[in-house]
């Protein structure tokens, strides 16, 4: 079995005026694609709080285009990464992290994406 995306499949969701997510429907349970761009852009789009990945998610970000940080939460430490064109970061379960900057990147969830795979928690404290 094959199943092949074209650009006619995808749909634009504008999330901010600098952060966009293009989607597809799903195609299989293992797995999921979609893209995001970010002009001047962060996610999660409010300031206070990070993105999370819950428990049984994982997703890996691939940049396709620009430069983007991901800034990673852990304990009472903070690590920054720039990452450009062709090169990724796999995030597991439970890891705290935003991510900045101008690009745009192709994120791979396994399983597939469901609105139980993110959540929000606020900032650590301390870090602003």
């Amino acid at each position: 079995m094959y199943k092949v995306v074209k650009l006619k499949d995808f749909t634009a969701v504008q999330r901010s005026p600098q952060f966009f997510v293009e989607v597809t429907e799903g195609i299989d349970k293992k797995f999921s694609a979609n893209y995001l761009k970010f002009i001047k852009g962060r996610d999660p789009i409010a300031q206070d709080k990070v993105c999370m990945i819950n428990t049984g998610y994982s997703a890996v970000y691939v940049i396709t285009e620009g430069e983007l940080t991901f800034i990673f939460y852990e304990n009472e430490e903070t690590e920054r990464v720039s990452l450009h064109k062709k090169e990724y970061v796999y995030i597991t379960e439970n890891t705290k992290y935003e991510i900045t900057g101008n690009g745009e990147l192709l994120t791979v969830c396994l399983p597939a994406y469901t609105e139980e795979m993110y959540s929000f928690p606020d900032k650590p404290e301390g870090f602003s």
